[in-house]
């Protein structure tokens, strides 16, 4: 997980990533132990051999527990591990349905979920342009049955410089955590401007 040079910090999808890659590597860390520092007791040892038998028997119990336990904590880890990146683009927004990106009724949903449910919505990096109009980011705007797709003109790239400098290719599915554009219009357009942002997280 990376996170550019210009923002400090985690956002909270940053910290469950590393989170689940330090849990999983503890959790195989903690088997392996046990497997190594538990090996199979081929001979019996000078004690009776009842005895020996109950020390045996306990013994496996308890570390058939811990490896239960274990693997059960390695199941987590892998699935929080699976959550984190950019979701799946799933649309239920019949206006995205219905108009295409550069359409005014598609971007004019946008500015409206900027406005409404800017705190239900989440923006992740779906590519870099540069044409003649100049250098844009594409942004994927996901919240819950929501994703819309649109290009962001950057003129500032203070904040962003490692996505300008990759073109962002080493940035591909990043986070782009308190992103903020405004909208100016024409008579025959809507284009969004970059205004600001609070960090870019990288989970590659």
């Amino acid at each position: 997980m990376r996170k550019t040079a210009t923002n400090t910090g985690f956002a909270s999808g940053g910290v469950t990533c590393k989170l689940g890659v330090l849990c999983f590597y503890s959790s195989s860390v903690l088997v392996d132990s046990f497997v190594l520092r538990n090996p199979p007791e081929r001979k019996a040892r000078n004690v009776g051999r009842h005895a020996f038998r109950e020390h045996t028997k306990n013994k496996y119990e308890l570390n058939d527990r811990q490896m239960k336990l274990s693997f059960k904590i390695i199941t987590l880890c892998i699935l929080t591990l699976f959550s984190c990146g950019k979701p799946d683009c799933v649309n239920t927004n019949q206006v995205f349905n219905k108009y295409k990106s550069d359409q005014f009724e598609y971007k004019n949903e946008i500015e409206r979920l900027m406005i409404s449910d800017y705190d239900k919505i989440e923006f992740w990096l779906d590519g870099y342009v540069k044409n003649d109009s100049g250098e844009f980011i594409k942004v994927q705007i996901s919240g819950e049955n929501i994703c819309a797709k649109t290009l962001v003109k950057v003129t500032d790239w203070t904040k962003l410089e490692g996505i300008q400098k990759t073109q962002g290719r080493a940035y591909s599915g990043a986070k782009l955590v308190g992103l903020k554009f405004s909208s100016k219009k024409d008579s025959t357009n809507t284009y969004f401007l970059f205004k600001d942002i609070e960090k870019v997280i990288d989970y590659d």
